[in-house]
């Protein structure tokens, strides 16, 4: 399963770990299937990367998770509470908090140095997205939008007209802020390039 991960500088987000390559538990999808029921115990597949690396074994208390797995040549038992707070239409929203700093977060990552699960910020973990230059974080919004309508862009079955027009303004809009974006890189690297060679 997922290690701490060595921290290699404060600040920049591409020299951060990553949360895709930490062990990650979603307190919401854990509500979804009905499992924060008080005395359960089950194992619950974890995932990294989006890929399921291993199960954790989960007992529910009245005030939290008590989780426990195998990490390396470690064995790790540990108390994460969580808390509810209401939802604006009714119900009730499940979290976690963090055993660190207390933060409200809907995701625990493992395990740190401690052999402990904590929140993003405490683990010092970047999305992968962080890391993604202005095209390549708008190509992936672009193809995110144009595979929510068919093959040439028509209205799916089952479509409102409004939605298809709003994603397909979307599609546009996106489609136009990536080519000045790589406009403006080309740009940028040539007029790079044009001054490395006058130094010369």
């Amino acid at each position: 399963m997922g290690t701490g991960g060595k921290r290699f500088g404060a600040g920049r987000p591409r020299t951060r770990p990553r949360c895709e390559d930490h062990l990650s538990l979603d307190i919401r999808q854990l509500n979804a299937h009905g499992r924060l029921l008080v005395g359960a115990g089950f194992s619950w597949q974890c995932s990294m990367a989006d890929e399921q690396i291993g199960a954790v074994r989960i007992v529910v208390g009245s005030r939290g998770l008590t989780l426990s797995c195998r990490t390396g040549a470690r064995d790790v038992n540990h108390f994460v509470d969580f808390i509810w707070t209401p939802c604006h239409f009714g119900g009730l929203r499940a979290w976690f908090a963090c055993p660190a700093c207390r933060r409200r977060c809907a995701v625990v990552y493992g395990v740190n140095d401690f052999g402990r699960f904590s929140c993003r910020h405490c683990m010092n973990l970047a999305y992968a997205s962080e890391a993604e230059s202005v095209p390549d974080r708008l190509t992936r919004k672009l193809l995110k939008s144009e595979a929510k309508l068919g093959e040439w862009g028509e209205r799916p079955k089952g479509m409102w007209r409004r939605t298809h027009a709003r994603i397909d303004a979307e599609i546009s809009d996106v489609a136009d802020a990536r080519c000045d974006a790589l406009i403006g890189r080309l740009t940028a690297t040539s007029a790079a390039a044009g001054s490395s060679g006058e130094a010369q």
